[in-house]
């Protein structure tokens, strides 16, 4: 069961608006540092160890699952295409054809 305070945050309506959001990035980012420091009981001193804490951290968040390459350390978690953010919110039609039209000189 979830708190209230994590239903807040996976409320569907609520993830329209802020998934893919920096909001969201920047609660990852700050989810990620507090686990890895809880995972280490703050000591900040063994780098090894912390670096090993980052690379464990898993989670699910605003954006959906989150979690690292084990061996990229890239980020993993699921994104929307911009064309497909399009294409939700205005129906029809792609990115390509709501471009704005070049400048002159272009």
């Amino acid at each position: 069961m979830r708190s209230s305070s994590e239903a807040k945050y996976h409320d569907p309506a609520r993830l329209r608006v802020a998934r893919g959001g920096a909001s969201a990035k920047g609660h990852d980012t700050t989810e990620v540092i507090v686990r890895s420091l809880k995972a280490v009981n703050g000591n900040t001193q063994d780098k090894a160890k912390l670096v090993e804490a980052f690379a464990r951290v898993e989670f699910d968040s605003p954006q959906g699952h989150f979690r690292f390459d084990p061996k990229t350390r890239n980020v993993i978690q699921p994104f929307i295409l911009f064309e497909d953010l399009i294409e939700w919110l205005f129906g029809g039609g792609s990115a390509r054809s709501r471009r704005r039209p070049s400048s002159p000189g272009r």
